[in-house]
Formats: C-alpha cells, sequence, structure tokens
C-alpha cells in the first residue's frame, strides 16, 4: 500500500509540469486571442454602423430644409417643386390634423404662417387655411412675386411623397404620436422610400427618437438636441469612444448666436441667465459642437453629419471647415448656384476637404437666372 501511495505520488509531481505547460500556453493565447476576438467584433460592428451611415446619407449633399423659404412659402408644394429641383433631398415636418390626416408644417399653431389662430391637431383637413405669401422668421417665402399665386394650401405628405418619388426625404416629427408615426411609417412602406434607403426621420426629444427607434430600426435617425450636447461633452471629456452612439446621424446648426438666442430661450433655466451671458454661452457652445475634430470622429464610427442653416457664404464655410457630409439650407437655388461656383468641387464624399479654410468671397453676386 506504501509502494502504491508513493507511485501515484510520482505520477502526480511527474504531471504538474505538463498541467502548468498547458495552463501557460492557455494563458498565452488568451492574452492575443481575446484582443483579436475584440477587433473581428469591433470590425464587424463598424461594417454594420458603416451599412447603415450608407443609407443615412441618402446620397445627398444638398437638402432642402422646410423646401426652401425664400421664394416660396415654407412646406408647401411651391417650395417643394423647387426645392426638389436644387437639391437632393428635402426636409418637411409632419402633423396630424384633427380628422387624423397628416400633413405638412413646421409650427402646430396656424397664425404664422396663415394668419389665422388655432392649432392643427384642432382642425379638420378642409378647414385649415392658406399659407400666405408674406415674410416669416426674416423669410421672404415669395412675397415679392408677382406672378404666383397669393396663397398655398397645406399639403398632405402623401401628396409631397408622390410628387417627388426620386428625392429622399428627412421627415421631422413635430408631436409625440404613435398614431403619427404609425401612418408616416405605412406611406413610406407603400413607396419603398425605406427599403430603398431614401428616407430618414427623427424628432427633437430624447424619449421620441427612442420610440422611433424601437418603431423600425432600419430608418436612420438623426441625434436629439440633447444628444448633441450629451455627445458633444463627452468628446471633449474623452470618453465618447468607449460609448455607443444610439443615433445614425450627427446633426448640428451653424450660425449667428443672436438666431439661436429664441432657441435657447425655451431652456427654462436659461430665464434667470442674462441675454449678454447667454450669448456667450451660445458662442462657446457653437465652438464645441462645430469642432472639426468631432465631426472627425463621427465620420469614422460610420456617422455622417449633417450641418443645418447653411444659407449664406459664411455658414456654409463653417460646415466645410467642420467637415460636414451635407448641408441642409432655406436656400436651394443660391446654395447649388454657390456650391457650382466654387471651383474645388466635392471630394470623397465631404462638401471639400476638411484641413483647409475656405476663401471668403465677399462680392460673390448670384447667378440665378442660369438655373432657373
Amino acid at each position: 500500500m506504501v509502494t502504491a501511495l508513493a507511485g501515484s505520488s510520482d505520477d502526480a509531481s511527474a504531471s504538474s509540469p505538463a498541467s502548468w505547460l498547458v495552463f501557460a500556453w492557455l494563458c498565452v493565447f488568451s492574452l492575443w486571442a481575446f484582443p483579436a476576438i475584440l477587433l473581428v467584433v469591433w470590425g464587424w460592428l463598424s461594417r454594420r454602423r458603416a451599412a447603415k451611415a450608407k443609407g443615412a446619407m441618402l446620397g445627398a449633399l444638398r437638402i432642402a430644409h422646410r423646401g426652401g423659404r425664400e421664394r416660396d412659402p415654407e412646406n408647401t408644394l411651391e417650395s417643394f417643386r423647387r426645392g426638389a429641383k436644387h437639391c437632393d433631398a428635402l426636409e418637411l415636418d409632419v402633423w396630424l390634423t384633427r380628422d387624423k390626416q397628416v400633413v405638412v408644417l413646421h409650427d402646430g399653431t396656424l397664425e404664422r404662417v396663415t394668419g389665422v389662430k388655432g392649432h392643427v391637431n384642432d382642425t379638420n383637413y378642409e378647414d385649415l387655411p392658406r399659407v400666405w405669401r408674406k415674410p416669416s422668421d426674416g423669410w421672404d417665402q415669395g412675397s415679392g412675386s408677382e406672378d404666383e399665386t397669393l396663397s398655398s394650401r397645406i399639403p398632405l405628405l402623401s401628396e409631397v411623397l408622390d410628387a417627388h418619388p426620386h428625392s429622399g426625404f428627412i421627415v421631422e416629427f413635430k408631436e409625440a404620436s404613435c398614431e403619427l408615426v404609425d401612418k408616416v411609417h405605412d406611406m413610406l412602406t407603400e413607396r419603398k422610400l425605406i427599403s430603398g434607403g431614401k428616407v430618414v426621420w427623427f424628432g427633437l426629444k430624447d424619449h421620441f427618437n427612442a420610440a422611433l427607434a424601437a418603431r423600425d430600426d432600419s430608418i436612420p435617425r438623426i441625434c436629439s438636441v440633447a444628444e448633441v450636447l450629451k455627445a458633444t461633452l463627452m468628446y471633449h471629456m474623452g470618453v465618447l469612444r468607449a460609448c455607443p452612439l444610439p443615433f445614425s446621424i450627427f446633426g448640428v446648426k451653424v450660425g449667428d448666436a443672436r438666431k439661436m438666442l429664441g432657441l435657447a430661450r425655451k431652456i427654462p433655466v436659461s430665464r434667470w441667465i442674462p441675454q449678454s451671458l447667454l450669448l456667450q454661452i451660445i458662442n462657446w457652445v457653437i465652438r464645441l459642437v462645430s469642432d472639426p475634430g468631432l465631426a472627425r470622429f463621427m465620420r469614422k464610427r460610420g456617422v455622417p453629419v449633417y450641418v443645418l442653416g447653411v444659407n449664406d457664404q459664411k455658414a456654409y464655410g463653417a460646415a466645410l471647415n467642420m467637415g460636414g457630409t451635407a448641408v441642409l439650407t432655406d436656400r436651394p437655388l443660391w446654395l447649388r448656384t454657390y456650391m457650382q461656383s466654387l471651383s474645388r468641387g466635392c471630394r470623397g464624399g465631404l462638401l471639400l476637404p476638411t484641413n483647409r479654410k475656405i476663401v471668403w468671397e465677399p462680392n460673390y453676386t448670384e447667378t440665378t437666372k442660369k438655373i432657373e
């Protein structure tokens, strides 16, 4: 028995080095295999993001915001007709009427564009007032045109979609209504805009954007205002690289801080901030959001950068220096004319190379009649 015990002890001591060799080999294997697996998974996720981003770009560089607001009233069949002529995609806003019709209108209240008090949710479609050709928000909206009708009717979403079957669309939901989302989704599906990668949708609030993603995550979604601020702060803190991006497109707005003052005043805490200080805060936020490094980071993650408010040369230069993927304008004809006038053109999916500053052309004059 003693001999047997001694034999088993010898076997254990003999197998011990082999066990340690196997363990050591497994440790070495794990050191390179685990990172390799992570790289493979990361590459797969990146390809998925890139595939989604390709659809999210709509193949567009120029996007007509509300169809345009300079030569026609915003969000009307006339503005979308002109916008589609000069741009690659159309941005529009949707509401539900009292009789559950999906209409294209920016404000829920009717007074700004029609002069009639009331709300679109409380009005049947047939009773909606017409949109007048009068200046609004600093835009002429075709008020100087003499050969056009004096007013335009508020269009149905189905009319706009059917009138421009070859355009891409950005649909902004102005009310958090599941019924509205379902109706819009049905219209987009019937016209094969979703499967064709020709539509983007979004809302300005986080919870509603999450509801859109839950409804159909195959439709690319622009980030909300809160997501813009969170992503910007996290990027400058150096932690965004380790965080997932819950949106498909990074949308930012450029322009003068004074023009954004009204939007900032909608934030409750801003009521207690003096205007001069609030303007400084807005300028600081604009600089952070417009950082070319942030746009470059987004593009590397497969997220296109859409720039809103490109209505003059300075705003175009800001979008260019930022490295924007596409621009939204209220002046479709001007943007097309101006971009064609730039000899450098568009390369690599960007407006222009982002490492070069634009040279301002203060004496530039529009050649609108050449493209009309």
